[in-house]
């Protein structure tokens, strides 16, 4: 598991940013099992309007609310975490980390 450095500010991609698609590529060559999955993702977060949790789980049904802050995704059929905030204002996602599904289990928010 890696943290998040954010060498990037926000990438404007849709009606939601991601901060930052750089870093999303980076964990796609450290899991290339997952790129095609986590890819889809971004392109999936970037195109909807979202304005609550709610709104989140009819896109991604299978995302948590974890903790006070954090959305957590499975990615490519509950093999991977996808871990991040959200601030439904400014439509905006920060990616916090990227982990296999056995990582997840330890981490603690």
């Amino acid at each position: 598991m890696r943290n998040l450095h954010y060498a990037d500010c926000a990438l404007y991609c849709g009606d939601v940013n991601v901060l930052a698609k750089r870093t999303l590529l980076q964990y796609a060559e450290e899991f290339p099992e997952a790129r095609e999955a986590l890819l889809a993702w971004y392109d999936l977060a970037c195109k909807t309007d979202f304005s609550s949790f709610a709104e989140v789980q009819t896109v991604f049904t299978a995302a948590s609310w974890v903790g006070p802050e954090y959305i957590v995704f499975n990615i490519k059929g509950n093999h991977f975490r996808l871990i991040t905030t959200v601030d439904f204002t400014f439509k905006m996602f920060r990616v916090k980390a990227f982990m296999r599904h056995s990582q997840y289990d330890r981490w603690t928010p």
